[in-house]
């Protein structure tokens, strides 16, 4: 393994941006340290929920896309959208 012959540029930005957000997040009286992470903290649970909401909107999509399909016995995709909504059911008790 050779050496690295370059700076790690964004490496070092990084740390900055760290420092100077630290440095100001402990300048902050604490009501305003608290403010301050609750509006630019991230928190796990929030993203989840978007990701769980953005699931289930899709799959509600999909179920309504299968059941229009599922009307039309004519349908050669009506076996496969009945099979589809079926297994719906089991995907969100993956996500549950």
């Amino acid at each position: 393994m050779t050496a690295r012959r370059s700076v790690p540029a964004m490496t070092l930005v990084l740390i900055v941006i760290n420092v100077i957000v630290f440095l100001h997040q402990v300048s902050l009286p604490p009501a305003q340290a608290e403010a301050f992470v609750r509006v630019y903290g991230l928190v796990p649970a929030k993203i989840q929920l978007a990701r769980r909401r953005a699931f289930e909107a899709e799959a509600r999509r999909q179920c309504l896309v299968a059941n229009a399909a599922a009307q039309d016995p004519s349908n050669d995709e009506a076996a496969v959208m009945r099979e589809l909504e079926a297994n719906l059911a089991e995907f969100a008790d993956e996500w549950t």
